[in-house]
């Protein structure tokens, strides 16, 4: 189903009462697409990566990981780079 860009203010305010990060993420992958497809003429893709629909996305993606703070983000990085390495 195409999308407004008012539809998709709406979505990104309703997902913010969502608790499923998989339906988060794949609605959030299909507003990032559709902000590509309207971006305007000469801008970057900042645009797109400070857009308010982004920003509300974002911040529950961050919300539903509990990732608030720069301790918890350190300690997602080494268990990561632990798994890539094939260490956990």
């Amino acid at each position: 189903m195409q999308r407004t860009m008012q539809q998709w203010a709406q979505v990104a305010l309703d997902v913010q009462t969502a608790c499923n990060m998989g339906g988060v993420a794949r609605t959030f992958a299909d507003a990032v697409a559709f902000l590509h497809s309207v971006k305007p003429a000469g801008v970057g893709t900042e645009w797109v990566n400070q857009h308010p629909i982004v920003r509300l996305f974002g911040d529950k993606i961050v919300d539903l990981a509990r990732v608030r703070e720069v301790r918890d983000f350190s300690v997602a990085f080494d268990a990561c780079e632990a798994l890539a390495k094939g260490e956990q």
